[in-house]
């Protein structure tokens, strides 16, 4: 993955952004720990999988966790879905022609930590 950094000429340069472990289909990103620092969350259809990736003070990604999937995932997007003021997770399935949207809450009074997914009805 490639990103840009804000140079104070307001001009963008290049730098590589390593994401470990993710193999991704699609990625999401957010302040998911509530340390200030933008985190990652991968997808990857083929393992069924999610990956949580913390943004380290040096800039670099670690991974913290990954959750398996029932079905392959292959987009991803994160947001505020319940409210509560914390960054969730909303992963989307195409198995069989049939879209459905999975929703993957932070665990309260757990900044980082994510429940099972749920099948958005």
């Amino acid at each position: 993955m490639r990103s840009g950094l804000s140079r104070p000429s307001g001009t963008f340069r290049d730098v590589a952004t390593p994401l470990p472990g993710v193999g991704a289909d699609d990625v999401a990103f957010g302040d998911f720990d509530g340390d200030g620092r933008l985190d990652a969350a991968g997808v990857n259809s083929l393992r069924s999988q999610l990956t949580l990736l913390r943004q380290a003070p040096d800039g670099t990604f670690v991974v913290t966790a990954s959750i398996e999937m029932p079905v392959g995932v292959s987009r991803i997007t994160s947001g505020d879905v319940d409210g509560d003021g914390r960054t969730d997770l909303v992963v989307v399935s195409d198995t069989n022609r049939e879209i459905r949207a999975w929703v993957v809450l932070q665990v309260p009074g757990q900044p980082g930590t994510f429940a099972a997914p749920r099948l958005l009805p």
